[in-house]
């Protein structure tokens, strides 16, 4: 509804779509795994970094399946992690699946459950991230370590290599070609929600400036999306609609620029514990699983909350106290070079520099 995120198109964006391996991984989770079994992947990879086991009251008053009568969309299936600042009592509500999508969203919301037991013996006004992104970024970095070739290959959820050639590009074998693919589905995810988590507090921090004003709010905001996410609406637009009241943050008043740092910052840990990890060779291929000296610089910053700030946090994981692109472009970099290479030799233009916003004319 947004372009938050391009995972739709991947049909047709897919560099290589004869060697998608995303069904057969989707089969073989269906096939193998449980519900409960995909809960209890999420943790093992959690224990070992050196994570503590999920308490006894999480299993036991945890959501974890559809129950009869509740619906797939609704908020007793929407992934939500909770605290109840009761000691060992953490839970997470979600409907879980065999599926790809939601053996990434088990460990995303299975982080903020380790996060809330690191921290969990700081006083109460600690229990909280540094800033908010952090919260966010630590269940992504296990996202991007479960999506590793590495780790798919160690669920069991690969197929073979085998060579081949496509599109006029010679490949070694089959695991280039994958791998570009994995690229751009996490790409697609990714990097195309980083314009629109810029938009949305632009349009907002614009409005609260008085930049942006009732009579022109609903064009300020198709110029952004114009501007940074090169998109328009598919029908003319006027001032008698509002869409920017369609995301929900916008009229909640909830900054959304929090979810902008967290996409950048999660590439900045995950190469940090890369490296803490001894990783050698390109970055996507990273798999954290078992190093405990990842995990013991993790749970360092983690126990801490919001008792320090979090620049001296991000520099004890980093050694810096910025939040930089660099570990994004790093990872994406195969990705980025196949792209220009496509490009180049297919002519395609870049940019939407001669775009318009697509206004209806009174």
């Amino acid at each position: 509804m947004w372009a938050q995120h391009w995972t739709h198109i991947d049909d047709i964006l897919s560099p290589f779509p004869d060697l998608d391996d995303t069904p057969h991984i989707e089969a073989e989770l269906k096939r193998r795994f449980t519900a409960l079994d995909m809960i209890r992947l999420a943790e093992n990879f959690y224990t070992s970094l050196g994570f503590p086991e999920m308490t006894r009251q999480f299993w036991r008053k945890s959501h974890f399946v559809k129950r009869p009568g509740e619906r797939e969309g609704s908020g007793a299936c929407q992934a939500s992690a909770f605290d109840l600042y009761k000691a060992g009592d953490y839970r997470i509500k979600m409907c879980v699946k065999a599926s790809l999508s939601d053996l990434k969203t088990i460990h995303h919301e299975m982080g903020h459950i380790n996060y809330f037991m690191a921290y969990s013996n700081q006083p109460t006004i600690y229990r909280a991230p540094p800033n908010a992104a952090f919260h966010e970024s630590v269940g992504d970095v296990a996202q991007l370590s479960v999506l590793s070739d590495r780790s798919l290959r160690a669920l069991g959820l690969m197929q073979d290599d085998n060579s081949t050639r496509r599109q006029g590009f010679q490949w070694k074998s089959r695991k280039k070609a994958r791998r570009l693919n994995q690229l751009m589905q996490l790409a697609l995810d990714k990097l195309a929600f980083l314009p629109f988590g810029l938009v949305v507090d632009r349009w907002r921090w614009n409005v609260f400036q008085g930049n942006i004003t009732p009579d022109n709010y609903n064009r300020k905001w198709w110029e952004l999306r114009l501007q940074y996410q090169g998109i328009k609406s598919p029908v003319p637009r006027s001032e008698r609609d509002f869409d920017p009241g369609t995301k929900y943050h916008i009229p909640a008043h909830m900054p959304f620029a929090s979810y902008f740092v967290a996409y950048v910052l999660e590439f900045q840990l995950y190469k940090a514990l890369c490296d803490a990890s001894g990783h050698v060779g390109l970055l996507h291929d990273c798999d954290l699983y078992g190093s405990k000296q990842a995990g013991q610089r993790l749970r360092h910053i983690l126990r801490a909350g919001s008792s320090k700030p979090w620049q001296e946090l991000l520099k004890n994981l980093t050694g810096s106290i910025h939040i930089t692109a660099d570990a994004i472009l790093e990872y994406f970099r195969p990705l980025e070079i196949w792209l220009k290479r496509f490009n180049s030799y297919h002519g395609q233009t870049i940019g939407w520099n001669d775009a318009v916003v697509n206004w209806e004319i009174k």
